[in-house]
């Protein structure tokens, strides 16, 4: 692994025609392409209230990068 960031995921359910959105950490091999994801969506955390915040600012980038 070469690094890693928040993505958008989307999944779609055909057995109820329904979608959902939620953010993973994506894994990256060193080329670019994509190696691997969290399986279960991630949530905001930090220690402190700055580090909580930051992670936040993490994934608005995922989602302005996805829309």
């Amino acid at each position: 692994m070469s690094f890693w960031n928040h993505r958008v995921i989307h999944r779609y359910y055909e057995e109820n025609d329904t979608h959902s959105y939620q953010i993973h950490e994506v894994y990256y091999e060193k080329n670019g392409s994509i190696e691997d994801w969290t399986e279960s969506a991630m949530e905001p955390f930090g220690e402190r209230p700055s580090e909580l915040r930051e992670d936040i600012r993490h994934f608005i980038k995922a989602i302005q990068n996805r829309y």
